[in-house]
């Protein structure tokens, strides 16, 4: 599926890559660079928990502490940009994406519902959704993305289609994870659900740990894009973001298929 997934996102790149052109794609490597900050302690990473607890009622108090925690963030940020949106888009020198940036709170709540479904899954080992969604979701943007640069060949189409198609990925994982979840009578009759507060102070050592380490990572992967944007343009951080893309695809291959199946162990 894994495999499936990035052999369709190659196919379609040479056609994608020349429609858009690297500004286009510097203007979208830039906004995700700015999105990739953000969304991986959406949650305070306390999806990736999902996989641990013995009993379903615990995964799933954990599921809806994820996404009461990414929606408040959510808001926070967005509050943020409303109040200093101006400064920190000239702070990080990308002009460029401060129209865009107002999006930077759906793509939150979208990357962690996306990271539960995830989770979810990879909890109740059920990897042929996992992977059947991979491809049918590459080939719904990517064809969507070829469709639209015939005529609108700009890098607000690219930044939308990035948006909708978390939301997408996240939203046909979430059909497949309720079918999991719906086959288990026991979860859904299991009344003794844990507090979300008994949730949180015991994992707590994700939010306390996991998360400074993730926004750290995050931020070394970004910089060079704000550097290379701020200073040479947005068409250097587009061919940057594109040779970082293909250069990553061998790794996320093994990563995205070998690691999902080993991490609950």
């Amino acid at each position: 599926g894994t495999a499936g997934a990035q052999a369709i996102g190659m196919a379609f790149a040479p056609i994608i890559t020349r429609l858009y052109g690297p500004e286009a794609f510097g203007i979208l490597g830039t906004f995700m660079a700015i999105a990739a900050v953000v969304t991986p302690i959406a949650a305070l990473t306390y999806p990736i928990a999902i996989v641990l607890p013995k009993e379903d009622s615990d995964a799933s108090a954990i599921a809806q502490l994820s996404v009461c925690i990414a929606v408040t963030m959510a808001a926070l940020v967005s509050l943020v940009i409303l109040i200093a949106g101006d400064q920190i888009v000239h702070l990080l020198q990308v002009q460029k994406v401060r129209s865009y940036i107002f999006l930077i709170p759906l793509v939150i709540v979208f990357a962690a519902w996306l990271e539960i479904n995830h989770q979810w899954l990879i909890r109740n080992k059920q990897f042929k959704i996992y992977a059947k969604v991979a491809v049918f979701q590459a080939l719904i943007v990517n064809s969507a993305k070829a469709g639209m640069g015939l005529f609108k060949p700009l890098a607000s189409v690219l930044i939308l289609f990035y948006t909708l198609g978390t939301a997408i990925h996240a939203g046909m994982l979430s059909l497949g994870a309720r079918k999991a979840k719906g086959n288990d009578s026991k979860e859904r009759q299991n009344e003794n659900r844990p507090s979300l507060w008994g949730i949180a102070n015991k994992y707590y050592d994700f939010p306390f740990y996991r998360a400074p380490q993730t926004l750290l990572n995050a931020l070394a992967q970004s910089i060079p894009v704000f550097f290379l944007a701020g200073f040479w343009g947005p068409a250097a951080a587009g061919f940057y973001t594109i040779g970082k893309k293909v250069l990553n695809m061998p790794t996320s291959l093994v990563s995205q298929s070998v690691g999902k199946v080993l991490y609950s162990k």
